[in-house]
C-alpha cells in the first residue's frame, strides 16, 4: 500500500523580499490548502458553501498579503480556477504562459505548494 502525504512548511519571506516593491503570489490549489485546513482544523471545501474554494486557505492568503503590505511590499494573487487543479498538479500550457505574463509585472514570485508546484 502507497501512502501520500503531503506536508506544507511555513516559510518566513519577508527577509527573502525586503527591499522589494512587488510580488506575486503563486499558490497551488491542493497541497498548501489542504495543509492550512488540517492544520486549522476546519473544513478545506464545502462544495455547497464555497465552491472551488478553501476558507482557511483564502484567510491564509489575505493574513500573508496584510503581513507583506506592513512590510511595503504590494502583492497580488495568481489564483486557478480550473476545477482539474483542485486535484492534481496539472497546469495547460495556456495558464502557465498566463502565470508568466502575470509575473513580469512583480520583482518577485511567491510559490506556495510543494516540491512539484515550484
Amino acid at each position: 500500500m502507497l501512502k501520500c502525504q503531503s506536508i506544507f512548511n511555513d516559510l518566513d519571506v519577508v527577509p527573502e523580499v525586503a527591499g522589494l516593491h512587488s510580488a506575486l503570489i503563486a499558490p497551488c490549489n491542493m497541497c498548501p490548502a489542504a495543509t492550512v485546513a488540517a492544520r486549522e482544523k476546519k473544513p478545506f471545501i464545502q462544495f455547497f458553501k464555497s465552491f472551488l474554494k478553501s476558507p482557511p486557505f483564502v484567510q491564509y492568503l489575505r493574513e500573508l498579503q496584510s503581513q507583506l503590505g506592513e512590510k511595503g511590499l504590494n502583492t497580488s494573487v495568481f489564483m486557478s480556477n480550473l476545477y482539474h487543479q483542485w486535484f492534481m498538479c496539472m497546469w495547460t500550457s495556456a495558464h502557465r504562459k498566463k502565470l508568466q505574463e502575470a509575473t513580469k509585472q512583480h520583482e518577485a514570485v511567491i510559490v506556495l505548494g510543494c516540491d512539484s508546484a515550484t
